[in-house]
Order: C-alpha cells, then structure tokens, then sequence
C-alpha cells in the first residue's frame, strides 16, 4: 500500500503517471505513459481503493 501511496504522490499527474521525472536525453518527461496509469488503477483497485479507481479508469 506504501508503494502505490507514494508512486501516486511522486508520479501521478491529473490521474496519469509518468514511468519517472527525471531528466534525459530526451529532456524532462513531458507525457504521460500509459500502461503505467494502467497499473495504477489495478493497484488501487487491490489495495481497497475501488472508489478512486473506478473514477480514474
């Protein structure tokens, strides 16, 4: 649960997550990935929070 709480709070943008934030070759990440959103809503979905993960699915 700690894990998914603290992806949530370090990668999650308006519902979408970032695979990371740090900088590149390519610069600052500047879109979303999504498979990683994906997971996201399955992880918050297993850990009990249906609820927030129905509204971002």
């Amino acid at each position: 649960m700690s894990t998914v709480k603290a992806i949530e709070k370090e990668l999650s943008n308006d519902g979408l997550l970032y695979r990371y934030k740090n900088e590149d070759d390519f610069g600052l990440s500047s879109s979303s990935f999504t498979i990683c959103t994906f997971w996201f809503i399955n992880s918050l979905f297993k850990i009990g929070e249906e609820e927030k993960a129905l509204a971002l699915f």
